[in-house]
Order: structure tokens, then sequence, then C-alpha cells
């Protein structure tokens, strides 16, 4: 039986499915070539996102379907499509609870866990940038700015939240309404140019002592029980002093679990499908485990058109990617656009970084011959 997947980006998603034998029919705003080679897909529209989503799944037959970012932040969306497909996650009374930063907050408090401080009004906070104004819909850490007394939004758009300096990172579970499994940690990366806040990539699996890996196991409990999250969800946080401070939650197939796939050698996804109770897919995926792997975003750091004869050559979702989110020829970039996704392995953190940086000159270098433009990653 197919699936149906649905976000702004649907590639890591659906790769993973195709890797225990599921086709996914995807709808997202890329539609990349190596996606679009592999499934059936449909691109909506960036002025009909995410709205137009719902209209296009409509017209789709009836199958079950799972959402990635940042659909978690329209729980009525959510309803919508679920009146026609069956959803494989977390449905939008759940997403309302958990993405509450109070409610949040609260909940990790009461674990007897650490927690930065949170309001949704600014008054009384200092201007100086030791907090951050984020957006209610937050997405990919995008909007993210030190408050230093802005011109203050409606109360539905902004919250206000305690800002914790360390080592961002992002702790993977699966959720079973009354317990969260542990999965992996991943170090983030994060912050470049005017997006200081941004995602940009993941390496996993990320080492810490046990007595901080003993809290980041607890953090997934407390939230998971709390709130009765179903399937893969991840929390964003920031390793201090060993202990995590949970800064966001996101709740369904995350960007880190991919990376984490690999390393470990076995699908998360089968365990998201199988969470929230479909018995589908054929082979299990049992890879070699990579031992550490990293991925970076490339972002356009100007304008340019992605040349029209220029195809680089597509991955077998059940091979070792070099990169990922290719995009199709002639499509068109504005400065901070993602353009495509760089994968590298090693067998250390250390040797991991070093060989994705070489991966990322690389590819910059290949970009820039061929359309006389950059990209930073």
């Amino acid at each position: 039986m197919d699936l149906l997947i649905l976000g702004a980006s649907a590639r890591a998603a659906a790769f993973s499915a195709l890797r225990i034998s599921l086709r996914s029919t995807c709808i997202d705003l890329f539609a990349d070539a190596d996606l679009a080679s592999t499934c059936p897909t449909i691109r909506v529209e960036p002025d009909q996102y995410p709205d137009g989503l719902a209209r296009l799944a409509a017209d789709l037959p009836p199958m079950p379907w799972l959402y990635t970012g940042a659909i978690e932040n329209r729980p009525d969306l959510v309803d919508q499509i679920s009146t026609r497909h069956r959803l494989l996650g977390n449905p939008s009374e759940t997403l309302r609870a958990v993405r509450d930063p109070i409610a949040l907050t609260e909940a990790v408090r009461d674990a007897g866990l650490v927690a930065p401080g949170v309001q949704i009004d600014p008054s009384g906070l200092p201007v100086d940038g030791s907090w951050l104004r984020k957006p209610l819909a937050s997405a990919g850490g995008r909007g993210i700015n030190p408050w230093i007394g802005q011109e203050r939004e409606p109360r539905h758009s902004f919250y206000y939240q305690e800002r914790v300096e360390g080592l961002p990172a992002s702790a993977i579970f699966v959720g079973e309404r009354t317990l969260a499994r542990f999965l992996g940690l991943t170090r983030q990366f994060v912050g470049k140019g005017a997006n200081r806040f941004a995602y940009r990539g993941s390496l996993a699996p990320w080492p810490v002592a046990d007595e901080t890996l003993d809290r980041v196991e607890r953090l997934g409990e407390a939230v998971g029980s709390r709130f009765g999250l179903v399937g893969l969800f991840g929390i964003d946080l920031i390793l201090k002093d060993g202990h995590p401070w949970p800064v966001e939650v996101n709740p369904r197939y995350t960007a880190s679990v991919e990376v984490l796939e690999w390393a470990l050698g076995r699908s998360l996804l089968a365990e998201h499908l199988k969470a929230s109770g479909f018995e589908g897919g054929g082979k299990s995926w049992e890879p070699r485990p990579e031992t550490f792997v990293a991925k970076a975003i490339a972002f356009a750091d100007r304008a340019f058109r992605w040349p029209a004869d220029w195809a680089i050559r597509q991955t077998d979702p059940d091979e070792f990617p070099e990169t990922a989110d290719i995009p199709n020829p002639g499509t068109m970039f504005r400065p901070g656009d993602p353009v495509l996704t760089v994968f590298a392995r090693g067998d250390s953190p250390v040797v991991c970084r070093r060989v994705l940086a070489v991966q990322i000159k690389t590819w910059r270098r290949r970009i820039r011959s061929l359309t006389g433009q950059g990209v930073f990653l």
C-alpha cells in the first residue's frame, strides 16, 4: 500500500519509505529531481503553501499519510487532510498541546529537568539579547531573533524564550502514547548569514557522557508521556554543563532522522509506522552501520538559475548518498533558498566533519564553475 507524504520537503521520508519497500506519493514545495524520479511527486506553489496541500491531497485516492516539517504548525490542516486520508502520526489535539511553549516548559520542569524561561508577552524582559523572540509557528529556526526591544507583535505570532548558550542538538524518540523510546542524539548545525538560528544540517550519533544521556532519555519520556506522542518526534535542545535544555518539540519525522538512520543502519520510519498502527512495508532495511554520518544544506548566496543541461547522477535510496534534494534543471534560486544537501561519513565525529568540509568545498566549486554563482553551507 502506498503512503502519502506531505510537507515543505518530502524527499528524506520518501527515500526512507523506499528502503522498506513502500512507495510514496509526495506533495511538497520543491518536487526535486531525485524525488520525482523515484516517486509520484506534485509540487505545491510557494504562494499556495501550506493550504494548497489539502486541495491537492483531496484529488488523490485515500491512503495512509504522514507529514514532515512544518505541518505541525497547522493542526487545522491536519484535520482537513485526515478526513480523506488515514493519519500516521500525531493528531491535531496533540499538536496544539505539545507545540504550546508554556505547556512544554511545565512538563519538563514537572519531571525535575531544566527548561528555559518562557513568556508570551515581553513585558519586563531585558532587551539585551539574553532572551529570544520566536515565532509560535516556527520552522527550521527561521524567524528567531534576540529580543532587543523590537516592535511588539500580536500575541498569536511570537513568544519569548530565555536564551541558553551551548551546543545545539536534537534528540530523536519514538512515542507509544504512554512511553517514549530514545533512538539517538544528533549534533545540529545552525546559523549562517542573516539566519543565525536556521537549521543547516546534522551529525549523528553525537556522543555525550552517560549522565547527560540519562537526562536526555528522561526528557523524551517526560514529553512523550505527558502529551501522548505517537511515532517519531524530535526535541531540539541545547547541551550545557551536562544538561539538555529543550527549546522545541517537532512531533514528526524530522530533518535529523535520515542521518541517524544511516548511522544506526536501521529504518526509523518503520518504527514510526509501527507505533502509528500501520502494518505495511516489505523488506527490512539493514545496511552496514556507517558509524558517524553528517549532512549539510547548501543555500544560495545570491540569485541564480540551475543549469538547464546539468544533472547530478540520481541517487539509489539504498546506497549511501553523496548529495540529495537535487534541483530540477532550470530552477531559479533567490538568496537564502536551499539548493541541495551534501552528505559525509567517517569513523569519528571529527573525521566525519572533516569529510563534510571537503564535500562542501567540492560542491561549492562545482556549482560556481557551472553557474558563475556560489552557495554557502
